[in-house]
């Protein structure tokens, strides 16, 4: 990521009298270079500063130390002992551990949080589709999501291919779905997950945004302008939860529901409980399968960690669970979601999957094929993740409902 473009906040000074004597312009030249780097420090709109992303730790460190130096004002000596304490501050600087990379991440959301005015009525609503090798399975999740999702809204696939074949089938999927309102967004390079993210996330303009895997199939209709009355800063709204889950996928072991109190103007096809309450998968609200987040809140959790692919991104947000974990959630009476670990192209965690090589799936998608995904619709999944054989029938030409 290139070096941050610091925005300063208006320091204009036009109105003000012009100091008289050279020790007072010298004082007010100071207090202006106190303003300026507090600013860059402070940030400009609704995200942190980008000397609070971990990336640019040590220029966060110089920006504080010349920020302190001229709010000390004038002092004997004081420009010649900032100059070598700037020009030695790479030699002792020690990036900071894991713990105090956390505290500050927290403390800087914190802060960023507290200059946010109140989201109300929220209404407009996009999703991010993270996928690699698997464009069968994303063939899948964009036809259901078409077939059972209103209203159609933006959905951006950001996608990642390790061979001239996977990235033909990707390309094989971007004409298919090129009339849907959907973006493909290739990963620049195997290093670049974090940069691209920020990137679409930057780029959005809507209330709400919620995540998806390929290997995710929508199995029962969902209404969008149902999910948007719900407050975030209440609620984390999920897809994949329902009464029908009663197994723990990760850890294989059965898992109790929590409780559902009535909640006034519960609408009928909804459950709402406690996240704090919960157990497992019912406790765990930052997830990005399917579950939905102010966009601003997700954007700037996202440009204070540090990540390398979906399974980390998610896997580092949980530093932020004490902010969601009070919330209450609401999922539908049935899943709406199901993911399908058939396979497994990551490296960064050994999840539980099955052994279905995307290879295989990769061969079958050039010879025609594609996931019979309406075989799926209806289904009563007993966890949010679960091994379903994956039928195949000759691919079709897709049509939206």
């Amino acid at each position: 990521m290139p070096l941050p473009l610091m925005i300063y906040r208006d320091l204009s000074t036009k109105h003000a009298a012009p100091p008289g004597t050279s020790t007072q312009r010298r004082k007010e030249a100071y207090r202006t270079r106190f303003k300026i780097y507090q600013s860059a420090l402070n940030g400009v709109g609704e995200m942190p500063s980008p000397l609070h992303f971990p990336e640019y730790n040590l220029h966060e460190r110089f920006c504080r130390s010349a920020r302190d130096f001229y709010a000390a004002g004038p002092r004997i000596l004081g420009r010649l002992r900032h100059t070598i304490a700037s020009k030695t501050i790479n030699l002792f600087h020690l990036p900071p551990n894991k713990q105090k990379q956390r505290e500050k991440a927290i403390q800087t959301f914190l802060e960023c949080k507290a200059g946010w005015k109140k989201l109300k009525n929220p209404s407009t609503v996009e999703c991010i589709i993270f996928s690699k090798d698997r464009a069968l399975q994303l063939h899948g999740l964009l036809a259901t999501m078409l077939e059972k999702v209103a209203p159609v809204v933006p959905v951006h696939v950001l996608y990642s291919s390790s061979s001239p074949s996977h990235q033909k089938a990707y390309e094989d999927i971007i004409a298919i779905f090129d009339q849907d309102n959907i973006r493909f967004i290739r990963q620049k390079n195997e290093f670049s997950f974090k940069h691209d993210l920020l990137e679409i996330l930057i780029s959005l303009n809507c209330d709400l945004l919620f995540f998806l895997v390929d290997d995710i199939l929508f199995t029962e209709p969902v209404d969008l302008r149902d999910i948007v009355k719900f407050e975030p800063d209440e609620f984390v709204v999920s897809l994949r939860m329902g009464r029908n889950l009663s197994r723990c996928y990760v850890l294989q072991r059965p898992q109790a529901l929590p409780d559902f109190p009535d909640y006034p103007d519960r609408p009928s096809d909804k459950i709402i409980w406690r996240w704090e309450e919960g157990e497992l998968d019912w406790s765990y609200p930052l997830s990005v399968d399917g579950h939905f987040f102010a966009r601003r809140e997700m954007t700037a959790m996202a440009l204070l960690l540090s990540f390398s692919a979906p399974n980390s991104f998610e896997d580092q947000l949980q530093i932020f669970k004490p902010f969601f974990i009070n919330r209450r959630g609401v999922g539908y009476q049935k899943s709406r979601i199901v993911n399908i670990p058939c396979n497994r192209v990551q490296t960064e965690r050994k999840n539980l999957s099955g052994n279905l090589h995307p290879d295989e799936l990769l061969e079958q998608w050039q010879k025609g094929y594609q996931m019979d995904y309406k075989k799926f619709y209806g289904l009563v999944n007993e966890s949010v993740h679960q091994e379903l054989a994956l039928a195949l029938i000759p691919r079709k030409t897709f049509e939206a409902k």
